[in-house]
């Protein structure tokens, strides 16, 4: 699994776990989904742009963990947008996002990682 299906995946779990508190989140989960395709579109600064255009949900004690999954998920995609892949870090990045869902009780299935887009 490379690093826009991970994305993908992350943010359909946001999505499923956050959308029946926060219905306005689901634009923001559907425009990080988006990766994979605009990737094949060899686009991902449209996937970039269209994160940074949707509407984030205001930090508060209500959405805290909501914001910080976007923002790492978020965050975990851009890490290698515009500079060299690096496979080890990607991989420590990966790890890292799989602790924080399961820090806020979310399951982010720990596949193998594949380093690649």
């Amino acid at each position: 699994m490379g690093v826009c299906d991970i994305v993908r995946e992350s943010s359909l779990v946001i999505e499923a776990a956050y959308s029946d508190q926060c219905p306005d989140v689901v634009p923001l989960t559907q425009a990080l989904a988006s990766m994979p395709e605009l990737y094949r579109q060899n686009r991902l600064d449209l996937w970039e742009k269209a994160v940074q255009q949707s509407t984030w949900p205001d930090r508060s004690a209500e959405n805290e963990a909501l914001c910080d999954l976007l923002d790492a998920v978020f965050a975990f995609g851009q890490y290698n947008l515009y500079g060299a892949f690096i496979p080890s870090r990607t991989k420590i990045e990966y790890d890292n996002l799989v602790a924080l869902f399961s820090h806020h009780g979310l399951l982010l299935a720990k596949r193998p990682f594949i380093v690649q887009w």
